[in-house]
């Protein structure tokens, strides 16, 4: 081969030839779609500018592919859900473009690709359906489509895993298609054998399509080209690539040096020499030559095979260069039945390729081949858990509450996104002011005299006796707010209009980053708080800020997210300080004053204090440390901010401190931070955080549908679900955001998790404190089942620091023994502090969080917490009860006053129709008060046998247990919400408080109730829709997954989308617009039970556990026609569950950690199934086909498999 025909005419002609047919610098079958064939194009391009050196091929491909590329990484035309093999193809070109211009959004759309791959569909083998339509169908054409794309990604970023996984997928598909008489490989396999196309012993297709062996052959010779030598199967890969080669040379033809289009068939009536075969054998054959991998090949081969094509293939004339003989393109199976008969890759059409209007791979040679190849930085992002805006916080007077949250439990950070002035609100868990705590006084005498009120009748008198009596002397407690600790504000110079905004949240890291572009620069700033450091991270910088003459020593500096480009100037400025955060409503109370008068602020050297003074005198601060890498810093005139000029990166070191003298603590955080070397990396600190966040983020996983590749933003996901339907991509994102906010929140040494999580931006909030009729309970409910047990403990540290309070309000508000535990409580103020019936007078808080405590010793399994933790706590809270109850003329039991939160009885709401919040709410026996009395007696009966508890307090409780009487129904055929027909159901109201039994509760069931469980169905569905708030849409939709109702749950989800959800995802009360789907109020505040509820609702809708049964896809919403759950917990074990409706698939894994027996109820659309398991029992069940009873011993599995 001479070097100047190959190297210089037919490479530049070719390209010239699709260049020459650029409309307006764009080919027309180039940018018309996102396509496999012009992705073979622009990697030609882009390796024959790599040879040349001539930029305006590098030019067109950069040009081609940003027609698709979007700025945040999205990709016009590419639909992940189709899973296509043919759709990676493209993406090639994706990785030399980030390594020459490290442009982000190249790397993000990498990613994308990526993320197809990982949940691309896959035979029983591990090997990748070639599109979802082919189900169960490995084609070679896929392995050149995918293969190198994995070879060369993982060779970009560092990503070792996608190598084996390469390696995998090559393999499998040669071991599946090779034929062992010619060694050539035949199109395609059907594992499951139905195709009319394969044979149906090996599942192989019935001939070798010279194409498709063109494929293979370029996908193992483009991946090898970039596997480590040391990869333990690159060298099983040079082997059959040579066992491969020596097969093409035995069927080559030997007159042209070419080969046929059914290469097992050279020689039959009708079969021909095709061209595009021929040139990627030719291409794959030379380049194995070239780098050595094989050995025995002679030269020869290639040089006959590249005149052949010249002489048979190749016409020039004024339009250009062709080529001719291509085969217009073949496959199996479809709509359009190919048979994969010898006749049918006859039929199809004979093309040629006219002013590059058909790309193939004469196109690609260097030395007679296709080149490609590459080098990058590591990245790592799924899309599926990043939350992206488009919008910085945007609510009038209130930004924080649109802010994107990172926490490490103790502190949180909310970035409010501002281009040119930026807030950081920070809070901490433990800062607490303006609460007041007065003794109780003793008023029990006055149980006696409402319940002679409510004996006679006279029930809104009654109602009102505890709360007259202690506002009549004087008493006066008022609960703790949670405060802001400070505010970061960080002022930027702007010189253009911004353009390209973004505001991210990574929920995998819990880093939060805001990028804009101004003019030619791109600046990026990313926030998060770390774990592992204790401290708030905050790196500052633009792409393009790197004058490499400050920086002599040639540090890479304190963030490699942001890369040094050497020989440009443009750098960052700005100003840096903290302050307190100005107050919204109460700015002008004297509180507040007095508060914002105690701040002091000080910038000196590097660092800036911070300081203000709590209640009890003693101080609350932080300290912010700034690390500047080039440029100048110094303090402002007022010497309150920190002032930087031509840095090319400043990274900020925030610590905080709640209780203190300012000043040691200023030195102690001061020396701390000091620690921090000057040259301290960004990436580093949050790699260091990242591995205590990410197994907290990673310790559940949920597919739904195909979700993973949908890169919307907020508000696009919301503008959807506005219209009806929350996105399946935004169903699951809040599944993950809730998780994401609880550990962000809590923390195993901190308090539980509040309302407003750690990111209130205000002092005085509504309903800042820890709320027990509903609100932390619903915040707790996800945990167990979604790993995250390990968060739980809090929750009882809480509630324990407060039990002499909780003691003295039984004693002193009804004369009892026990506890009473107040709905609302704050860190140190355990009395009561609501002085209104609708929370005086409900009892229910201690059983309903007791409630916990078991459930906690059922996940756990720990003795020790039952035994000194659980028991005490339950046996107190069943002591209140014992005296509190009142026996009846019928020997049943009468609570009262009862309340049912936070609801009225119908015939006591005014006549009037005025609108009063909770006109009348005391009543005798309440549903929920009833229920949450048997179930506290019936896990203490379990819990003290456990344990070896004395057999006396058994006996007492069963006595106790007879004595509950029975749930009502009502006139309608639903569960009374009063057990006493003296009170009439109202169904306008938000809570759902005697569906209790149901849920949370697991009282009542289909298979132990079934009578019954029907009515709790009919007073769920009789609820109205109007009154509903966004926690109470949430529990709605935990409860229509216990009954089963998938689609009712979903719908629920749904509408609280439509409702109740801001644009940072953050859940709200209630709706403000008067939408009429949800409770309507002036103010909409923020409560992230809601959140929390949306992450449980989820999970039931998925799995539900119980102490003997467990339910695998209960409530399975229409909508959801695959998915995968795994890392789930039952009680004893994990749990690991995929699903595909449409195929027909389902498969469960039970690992059991402790001793298991249980029953397993499996969906009624599974079909038959297999169980299987080395140590596994598995028995029918009474209770029908579905249902199988279940034992496991410690460490064994039990795999369920099954089909239609």
């Amino acid at each position: 081969m001479a070097e100047a025909t190959v190297l210089e005419r037919i490479p530049v002609r070719v390209a010239e030839t699709i260049l020459s047919a650029c409309v307006d610098g764009y080919h027309p079958n180039i940018a018309n779609k996102w396509g496999y064939v012009a992705g073979m194009a622009l990697s030609a391009l882009g390796r024959l500018a790599e040879w040349t050196g001539e930029k305006r091929f590098n030019e067109a491909v950069k040009r081609h592919m940003d027609v698709f590329i979007q700025e945040d990484g999205t990709i016009a035309g590419y639909t992940l859900e189709d899973y296509n093999l043919d759709h990676i193809n493209k993406g090639k070109n994706l990785l030399p473009l980030w390594r020459t211009t490290e442009e982000e959004k190249y790397r993000r759309a990498a990613e994308l690709l990526a993320s197809q791959l990982v949940g691309q569909p896959r035979t029983d083998e591990g090997g990748f359906w070639h599109k979802k339509i082919y189900p169960f169908q490995m084609w070679l054409d896929g392995l050149y489509m995918s293969s190198p794309f994995m070879a060369e990604y993982a060779e970009t970023f560092d990503a070792p895993e996608w190598f084996d996984e390469a390696a995998r997928q090559l393999l499998l598909i040669e071991r599946r298609t090779r034929n062992p008489q010619t060694g050539l490989l035949h199109h395609a396999y059907d594992e499951s054998r139905e195709q009319r196309w394969c044979d149906k012993e090996t599942g192989r297709s019935r001939h070798v399509w010279g194409r498709a062996m063109g494929w293979y052959a370029m996908a193992l010779v483009d991946s090898l080209e970039h596997f480590p030598v040391r990869h333990p199967q690159r060298g099983q890969l040079m082997g059959i690539f040579e066992r491969m080669a020596n097969a093409l040379v035995r069927a080559q033809d030997q007159d042209s040096g070419l080969w046929y289009q059914v290469m097992d068939c050279n020689g039959r009536q009708g079969n021909y020499l095709e061209a595009s075969g021929s040139c990627m054998l030719t291409y794959a054959l030379a380049k194995g030559i070239r780098l050595h991998y094989l050995a025995e090949i002679d030269i020869g081969v290639v040089e006959r095979a590249y005149d052949g094509i010249k002489k048979r293939f190749l016409t020039v004339d004024a339009e250009g260069l062709h080529l001719h003989g291509i085969c217009h393109g073949a496959g199996l199976g479809g709509r359009k039945y190919r048979d994969g008969s010898y006749e049918y890759y006859l039929s199809e059409k004979v093309v040629r390729l006219a002013n590059g209007r058909r790309s193939a791979p004469a196109g690609q040679h260097r030395n007679g081949e296709a080149a490609s190849g590459g080098r990058g930085r590591a990245s790592g992002m799924s899309q599926e858990n990043m939350l992206t805006m488009r919008y910085p916080a945007s609510w009038w007077r209130n930004m924080w509450r649109e802010g994107l949250p990172s926490g490490n439990g103790m502190v949180g950070a909310s970035v409010f996104g501002g281009v040119h002035e930026e807030t950081v609100l920070l809070n901490h868990e433990g800062l607490w002011h303006w609460g007041r705590k007065d003794p109780l006084p003793d008023v029990s005498m006055t149980l006696a005299e409402t319940r002679r009120l409510m004996d006679e009748g006279h029930y809104a008198e009654g109602s009102w006796s505890l709360a007259n009596a202690l506002r009549e002397r004087g008493y006066g407690t008022r609960l703790a707010s949670r405060f802001p600790l400070a505010a970061i504000k960080l002022f930027m110079p702007s010189t253009r209009a911004f353009r390209h905004y973004r505001r991210t949240l990574n929920m995998e890291t819990g880093e939060v980053s805001v990028g804009w572009t101004d003019g030619s620069i791109r600046y990026v700033r990313r926030l998060f708080v770390s774990r592992a450091d204790r401290a708030i991270v905050y790196e500052i910088g633009s792409e393009g800020c790197a004058n490499q003459e400050i920086n002599p020593e040639g540090r890479k500096g304190i963030g490699k997210h942001i890369e040094v480009q050497a020989g440009t100037s443009h750098c960052i400025s700005g100003e840096i300080g903290l302050a307190l955060y100005p107050s919204d409503r109460l700015g002008d109370t004297p509180e507040f004053k007095e508060l914002a008068e105690s701040v002091v602020t000080s910038a000196k050297g590097t660092f800036i204090r911070y300081a203000g003074r709590n209640d009890d005198g003693t101080d609350f601060g932080a300290v912010l440390r700034l690390i500047c890498e080039g440029g100048s810093l110094q303090s402002t005139k007022e010497g309150t901010m920190l002032s930087f000029v031509k840095a090319r990166r400043a990274l900020a070191l925030v610590k905080v401190f709640i209780r203190g003298k300012r000043e040691q603590e200023w030195e102690q955080l001061e020396r701390e931070l000091s620690d921090f070397p000057e040259n301290c990396e960004y990436d580093l600190l949050l790699t260091r955080h990242a591995e205590l966040h990410g197994p907290l983020f990673h310790s559940a996983s949920l597919k739904l549908n195909v979700t993973s590749g949908d890169v919307r933003s907020n508000e696009e996901l919301l503008l959807e679900a506005y219209e009806g339907e929350a996105p399946d991509s935004l169903v699951r994102k809040m599944w993950a955001y809730g998780r994401y906010l609880f550990i962000s929140g809590t923390a195993a040494e901190s308090g539980p998790f509040g309302l407003y999580g750690l990111w209130g931006g205000d002092y005085r909030l509504v309903w800042c404190h820890h709320m027990a009729n509903e609100n932390i309970q619903m915040m707790y409910w996800h945990a167990h089942v979604g790993g995250l047990g390990e968060l739980v403990p809090p929750l009882f540290r809480y509630y324990g620091s407060l039990m002499d309070d909780f003691r003295g309000n039984a004693r002193n508000l009804y004369g009892c023994r026990g506890i009473y535990i107040p709905a609302g409580t704050t860190p140190g103020i355990g009395t009561p502090n609501q002085i209104v019936p609708v929370i005086l007078n409900w009892t229910g808080a201690a059983g309903w969080l007791a409630r916990h405590y078991y459930e906690h010793f059922l996940y756990t399994g720990d003795v020790r917490f039952l035994r000194e933790e659980a028991l005490p706590f339950m046996r107190e809270a069943i002591q209140f009860y014992e005296d509190f109850a009142v026996v009846g003329e019928d020997g049943a039991y009468r609570l009262y006053p009862s309340v049912s939160p936070e609801n009225t009885p119908l015939n006591f709401m005014p006549e009037d129709g005025r609108q009063l919040a909770h006109p009348m709410p005391t009543t005798v026996n309440a549903t929920m008060d009833i229920a949450i009395m048997k179930e506290l007696l019936t896990h203490l009966i379990q819990a003290n046998r456990l344990v070896g508890g004395p057999g006396s307090e058994e006996e007492r409780w069963m006595r106790m247990v007879e004595r509950i009487p029975p749930y009502r129904t009502n006139g309608d055929g639903a569960v009374a919400e009063w057990l006493d027909p003296a009170f009439e159901d109202r169904y306008d109201h938000r809570h759902l408080s005697h569906i209790y039994p149901l849920f949370p509760g697991d009282e009542v069931t289909r298979e132990s109730a079934p009578e019954l469980y029907v009515a709790f169905e009919k007073a769920v569905r009789l609820r109205r829709l109007g009154a509903q708030s966004g926690w109470s849409l949430a529990h709605m939709a935990s409860i229509y997954a216990r009954l089963g109702a998938g689609d009712r749950a979903l719908e629920c989800l749904d509408t609280l989308a439509q409702s109740c959800l801001l644009p940072n995802l953050f859940t709200l009360h209630n709706d403000w617009r008067g939408m009429g789907i949800c409770m309507d109020m002036p103010a909409a505040p923020i409560q992230l039970d809601a959140n929390m509820g949306w992450v449980n609702a989820v999970q039931e809708m998925l799995l539900q556990v119980s102490p003997d049964m467990v339910k695998l896809l209960p409530a399975l919403p229409e909508r959801w026609r695959s998915g995968r759950l795994s890392g789930w917990r039952y009680h004893t074990g994990r749990i690991t569950v995929e699903w595909d409706r449409d195929a027909g698939m389902f498969h469960a894994k039970l690992e059991a950690e402790r001793e298991t027996d249980i029953l397993v109820s499996l969906p009624p659309w599974a079909g038959e199934c297999s169980m299987s398991g080395p140590a596994a029992s598995v028995q029918p069940s009474m209770l029908g086909p579905l249902f199988h009873a279940v034992r496991l011993h410690p460490g064994s599995q039990l795999l369920i498999d099954c089909s239609p």
